[in-house]
């Protein structure tokens, strides 16, 4: 689990203030990560909303930073941890973003509590070799 991910808020629309929000129906899951269904990513809309404003303003929108993210792995998913999802986790394909939250993950894992990371190499997970 993804600590900054748990009791998420979800916005009542795509195009809601971002304080118009309810909580989500189910948590984030490694698997919403992997199929882009998250509930966060380019929405299928081309209208500028307030959550894409604000993400944009805290430079964690999808899409290539412009300039480069100058935000720690750790930095990056707080940051990212206090917008509202666009939808609930589950219920809508969203490109990108679920790709950021992978990479920054398991930055560091032991920081992060993951079960088995202790004795974890850089680049493995579950410490074999």
């Amino acid at each position: 689990m993804i600590p900054e991910l748990a009791n998420r808020r979800v916005l009542r629309r795509i195009d809601a203030e971002v304080d118009d929000t309810e909580l989500a129906r189910r948590a984030v899951t490694v698997r919403h990560l992997l199929t882009c269904t998250m509930g966060f990513g380019f929405p299928v809309t081309k209208v500028s909303t307030p959550v894409w404003r604000e993400a944009t303003t805290l430079r964690v929108a999808p899409g290539p930073p412009k300039p480069a993210t100058p935000h720690t792995p750790d930095g990056w998913i707080r940051r990212f941890a206090t917008r509202p999802l666009m939808a609930h986790p589950g219920e809508a394909w969203m490109y990108d973003t679920s790709f950021a939250v992978l990479g920054v993950w398991p930055s560091p894992p032991i920081d992060r509590g993951i079960p088995g990371a202790s004795g974890m190499g850089p680049w493995r997970f579950g410490g074999g070799r």
